[in-house]
């Protein structure tokens, strides 16, 4: 006989705040409505910050941020698993332990994880649900730039009104994974046939654009646009006026000074060799925007250092990554990537090429009048999606 206990169903998405719930099975030796209370909090921290496994038991992914673990279910997983997790009952420390493996919950507009824990010396079982809180950032309300045919033409557009939210990150394989063990249909099957040998905690690439679509609509969202990408990776010029229309779209995302970045004095240069910048300038310029003369380094995944003022990361370098545009069809490409030197063009806010969908050779992709630095028959083109109220 199971009894349903609710603790909360406050729910606010994309801003970082999950909810949780729980079913307790009526045994012997019962948890206080307080203790539970302790058991769902401290989870529930956990998985939004991915704090504890400082010796790395779970942690074990040498190419990915620490925050690639906040609401990875996986994680929690393993720190269950493991029995590292501790709490306090009764004045005493209380390890919990999982009872069963997470299930993966789709709804129309986030998603959400159960889990089955026990703690120690108690019979009961906790069945615990987890949203994923950590997946998008909100696009402040004001005027922006949508930048139109490589930088020549500025459009002015506003979302006063409309509340849009888009993923931080680029669609990983394990996603997709758990998209065709939910969904099991025809595209789901075919976006995972692509990607079952690769590396599962790694970025998307290689879908057509009907799946990508299929997959961001399984989330409740669209793919991400061409304007709205321009919005949340181009610095406004004040960020405390939402009202202004002063739109002078700097070159990079991270900043409004242009001059006052390495990217720029590099691009400046008649010439470039990687040779006339220190090292240590070289690696933290990979930090941000992951070129071609960053291949000897680790493409790190879910960078905190690759990120935008919106919140939103690999913004620059890395993959391509599709954008839907329809306004400027032959521009849906994100070009800044480990494919051009920092030299090129290509690394700088609105620069974009355009990929057919038929392919991933060069036959398929579109860049002129810019060279790249990397050519070859499989160019990585990733993917994230939005969503609007």
């Amino acid at each position: 006989m199971f009894k349903k206990i609710i603790l909360t169903t406050i729910l606010i998405l994309s801003v970082g705040v999950g909810y949780w719930g729980f079913t307790k099975l009526q045994t012997k030796k019962t948890l206080s409505p307080d203790q539970i209370e302790e058991i769902a909090s401290t989870l529930k921290f956990e998985w939004e910050n991915a704090r504890l496994d400082k010796e790395g038991q779970c942690k074990t992914l040498s190419y990915v941020d620490d925050q690639y673990y906040q609401c990875f279910p996986e994680y929690l997983q393993c720190l269950l698993e493991k029995k590292l997790v501790n709490v306090y009952l009764d004045k005493k420390v209380k390890t919990l332990s999982l009872v069963q493996g997470y299930s993966y919950h789709q709804m129309p507009s986030f998603r959400y994880y159960d889990f089955v824990v026990k703690a120690q010396d108690y019979d009961e079982e906790l069945q615990l649900s987890f949203v994923d809180s950590c997946q998008e950032t909100y696009v402040p309300q004001r005027y922006y730039p949508f930048m139109a045919n490589k930088r020549e033409v500025t459009i002015s557009w506003d979302n006063f009104n409309r509340n849009l939210f888009v993923d931080k990150f680029h669609v990983q394989n394990w996603e997709v994974k758990n998209w065709k063990n939910l969904a099991n249909d025809k595209l789901s099957k075919s976006a995972y046939k692509k990607i079952k040998d690769k590396n599962l905690y790694s970025y998307t690439y290689g879908l057509s654009v009907e799946e990508m679509e299929a997959y961001c609509r399984f989330q409740g969202k669209s793919l991400l646009t061409a304007r709205v990408f321009d919005a949340i990776s181009i610095h406004p010029e004040d960020l405390t006026d939402n009202t202004t229309k002063y739109l002078r779209a700097p070159l990079y995302p991270w900043t409004r000074k242009n001059t006052k970045t390495l990217l720029n004095k590099i691009q400046r240069m008649k010439e470039f060799h990687v040779e006339e910048i220190k090292e240590e300038e070289r690696l933290s310029l990979c930090e941000k925007s992951y070129s071609s003369e960053c291949l000897d380094q680790n493409y790190i995944q879910k960078d905190s250092r690759n990120v935008s003022w919106a919140g939103v990361y690999q913004i620059f370098g890395g993959p391509f990554e599709y954008l839907r545009n329809i306004i400027h069809p032959s521009e849906n490409l994100k070009l800044s990537s480990f494919y051009f030197s920092w030299h090129s063009k290509a690394h700088q806010n609105g620069m974009r090429g355009y990929w057919d969908g038929e392919g991933y050779g060069l036959n398929n992709i579109a860049f002129d009048p810019l060279r790249a630095d990397k050519l070859t028959n499989d160019y990585r083109i990733a993917f994230r999606c939005m969503r609007s109220l």
